[in-house]
């Protein structure tokens, strides 16, 4: 290459790096869009391009067309979800996409965001490009490794957690399963003249389990034990497959992938939640035995092989991974009949796998029967339709006149039209959902005496099934009329899922520590004044400072934030699609869990809230390695 052309090209790499830092200032102004960049920003995107700079001169890197479609996919992604989240504060939460000022207010504002989004394409294509070649064609990996035994993995891991362990024992209690514990005692409010009844809101079977493990340890020793025995059990248990989960990786891509696996599983961001009597606590670890069990079962069904241990063990994980999320059973039903149908195509029996697959709907039917049997109330119809509500309101709010009378009537009937503006946050469906005429939330002394009053509902009725029914009729109706409406909504709702640039440099990544508060009385069960810390909130502020500055070195933080996951699925779906090989549609089928996991919180209340994404980012470790391991023995058979 030639010395001019060199230095050519040095200069086009420093201007993709200036549009790089060109950024979407809120509030809206036209000035310092570049000065707007902070520092760590700077840095990131100057050692980005210098890896980039680096392999460019070392590898060959031939771009194909689905690194450019990924690249432009997730420059869209990254420059709009910043551009519509631009403007939104206190005075403004989305009820006005104001973001699209950096479109239209002037010319040259325009040529800047299109600037922006061509850096972004560039690099993000290269960096796909240099990834896929590496997975594909640089990565050497050796038949087999030799792995630590899991229960060397799970001491080493329980050594680094037991400094959290120690510091907040007895324990943490989330909101939600302090309503989970009034809910198991039966609760009564006198000054509210109401009384905790068993909900699926938080699965109840949940609820069985930690309400008998606290009462358990409660009456052995005190209330701080009661609470202490369900972090164990957490503790125990996460810690298990956490540590089953390490080996796996490490005997399929070596050492290098199995300490980084344990780095992820040791850190704070879940020992943390280990300490935090929380359903999602042992969910995460239920998101990773299910990734296992599943590959293992999907590979068996590639070879024809039938184990009943196997089977056996889909289906009890399969089934406490049903029960700790509501929503979660859909990935499992969804995964299965893909197994069953990839089984077909393979020309495999499948007597076992339908077997499996009837006893597990039989045992969620079964226990959905139990808990009408038992009168427990079934989590309210609104917990599942804060994205709806988000944008059929967004179109009432903005756009009336497209709305016919009987259709407002409709969404009226729901969501009273008066209080859609006061309650209105693109960011959040909470307050909307407190609107619904049926909730299973109670998220306040308000909500409770409305439900005493007989003005909303804890159980939904089958008028308000009926109601709620043509809710959606119009919903979806308004969506054909206003798809990109819809979109732009959904886009700023789930903005930060989208983008794992966001809020980089924050303190609390996701940590859940709540500091022993004082909740109002509503949410406080009975044993509540006998729980407390054994050290003092000096000492936890100590520990909180240590575990704040691991979690924002730059690598960690951008692995633990919510964007990750969604960008990481993106990339490894295009190496799967750039691969030659019969195992294709095996690796594709891989990646189903993880699309749906994604999905699933991107129709959730809150728009990046850490909690609904850790269980995702705890499985990426396991899918990746499997990727990359079934890339390498196609290499292999190549050669």
């Amino acid at each position: 290459m030639s010395k001019a052309k060199s230095q050519f090209l040095n200069i086009v790499w420093l201007f993709i790096g200036t549009g790089m830092l060109v950024s979407y200032p809120t509030p809206l102004s036209s000035d310092n869009r570049l000065l707007s960049t902070n520092s760590y920003t700077v840095i990131m995107v100057a050692l980005w391009l210098a890896v980039i700079y680096y392999l460019s001169k070392e590898w060959i890197i031939k771009v194909t067309k689905l690194d450019v479609m990924g690249g432009v996919i997730l420059s869209f992604l990254y420059n709009f979800t910043f551009m519509i989240s631009a403007g939104l504060d206190d005075s403004n939460r989305g009820l006005t996409l104001v973001g699209t000022y950096y479109l239209n207010h002037s010319f040259l504002d325009c040529m800047f965001s299109i600037f922006a989004m061509l850096s972004w394409a560039f690099v993000l294509t290269y960096t796909i490009a240099a990834l896929r070649t590496y997975c594909i064609s640089k990565l050497q990996l050796k038949e087999t490794y030799s792995s630590p035994h899991p229960f060397k993995i799970f001491g080493c891991m329980m050594l680094i957690w037991s400094f959290t362990i120690i510091t907040y024992y007895p324990g943490q209690i989330s909101w939600d399963a302090l309503r989970q514990f009034c809910e198991f005692e039966g609760r009564h409010l006198a000054y509210l003249n109401f009384t905790y009844t068993p909900t699926n809101h938080q699965p109840w079977f949940v609820t069985l389990i930690f309400g008998s493990l606290f009462k358990i340890g409660q009456k052995l020793v005190n209330t701080n034990f009661g609470v202490f025995t369900v972090v164990l059990f957490q503790t125990i248990i996460t810690g298990i497959i956490y540590s089953i989960a390490t080996s796996v990786v490490w005997k399929k891509v070596g050492k290098l992938g199995g300490i980084l696996t344990f780095i992820l599983f040791a850190s704070p961001v879940f020992s943390t939640y280990a300490i935090t009597i929380d359903k999602s606590t042992i969910y995460y670890a239920l998101c990773v035995a299910y990734y296992l069990v599943f590959l293992k079962l999907l590979d068996s069904v590639k070879q024809g092989v039938n184990s009943s241990y196997e089977y056996l063990l889909y289906l009890i994980i399969s089934f406490f991974f049903s029960e700790f999320r509501n929503d979660s059973k859909y990935i499992v039903i969804i995964t299965t009949t893909v197994l069953i149908g990839y089984a077909l195509v393979q020309h495999q029996k499948v007597r076992y796998l339908i077997a499996t697959t009837v006893t597990l709907l039989i045992l969620l039917f079964g226990w959905n029967s139990y808990l009408n049997y038992k009168k427990v109330i079934p989590s309210a119809t609104s917990e599942a339709l804060t994205l709806p509500a988000r944008q059929i309101s967004y179109i009432y709010l903005n756009d009336k006149g497209s709305l016919s009378k009987q259709e407002i009537n409709t969404i009226n009937r729901v969501t009273p039209v008066k209080e859609l503006r006061a309650n209105y946050d693109v960011n959040s469906g909470d307050n909307l959902k407190n609107l619904f005429p049926m909730n299973t939330f109670l998220n306040g002394e308000t909500i409770i005496n409305d439900v005493v009053n007989h003005k909303i509902t804890l159980r939904t009725t089958q008028t308000q099934k009926k109601e709620v029914k043509n809710y959606l009729k119009v919903w979806i109706i308004q969506g054909l009329k206003h798809p990109v409406k819809y979109v732009e909504v959904y886009l700023a709702a789930n903005s930060k899922y989208f983008n794992p640039f966001f809020g980089l440099p924050g303190k609390d990544n996701s940590l859940f520590l709540n500091y022993f508060p004082n909740y109002e009385d509503f949410l406080s069960p009975t044993w509540y004044s006998k729980y407390h810390p054994i050290f003092s909130t000096k000492i936890h502020n100590h520990m909180q400072s240590l575990l704040d500055a691991f979690l924002t070195i730059p690598l960690i933080s951008i692995v633990i934030n919510v964007g990750f996951p969604f960008w990481s699925m993106l990339i490894l779906v295009i190496i799967i699609l750039s691969i030659t090989s019969k195992k294709k549609p095996l690796l594709l089928i891989s990646i189903i869990p993880l699309i749906l996991m994604i999905l699933l919180y991107t129709v959730t209340p809150i728009n990046g809230y850490s909690r609904y994404v850790i269980g995702t980012t705890a499985v990426l470790p396991v899918i990746t390695a499997y990727i990359l391991k079934n890339i390498h023995q196609r290499n292999k058979k190549n050669i």
